[in-house]
């Protein structure tokens, strides 16, 4: 993200948002911060947000964010995400440390779904809409090869 300030001159530019068809796709890494959940039963629970840069067949590319609540339930969460980028080798039911900040760079895939949502703000305002959903993330070794370029 590249903040500008708020005398600077922009480019007039038109959204480029575009909903995918929901499907497997390939991803890397490309960012990571720590941050917090704000709404719902883990609201004040630490969470990990990983961008995840995805790409499709055609080589066209939208960055899409991943949560990880750091919450006792949602173990199979980090388990199943530090699978899919290969920095996990730990079976079922033994220990291991995440490397949260160690991970980008790392490659994946990840399945894409479809919802629809009621907008709430804006001139908009109760229209419906679609977005992509990140559903799960799959071990490297049902990943494709060809990643595209970050």
């Amino acid at each position: 993200m590249a903040e500008y300030g708020w005398s600077d001159k922009i480019t007039a530019e038109e959204s480029s948002f575009e909903v995918w068809p929901e499907g497997e796709y390939n991803f890397i890494v490309k960012d990571f911060e720590r941050g917090r959940v704000k709404n719902g039963k883990l609201a004040g629970c630490n969470q990990a947000v990983y961008t995840l840069h995805i790409t499709n067949e055609e080589g066209r590319s939208i960055d899409k964010q991943y949560f990880i609540p750091l919450d006792d339930s949602l173990k199979w969460k980090a388990t199943q995400f530090f699978r899919a980028i290969g920095m996990l080798e730990a079976k079922d039911g033994e220990e291991f440390a995440p490397a949260w900040d160690k991970c980008l760079g790392c490659k994946g895939r990840c399945e894409l779904t479809v919802r629809e949502y009621v907008k709430t703000q804006g001139d908009n305002a109760g229209k419906k809409a679609e977005t992509n959903d990140i559903a799960r993330v799959m071990p490297v070794n049902e990943v494709a090869e060809d990643y595209g370029d970050l």
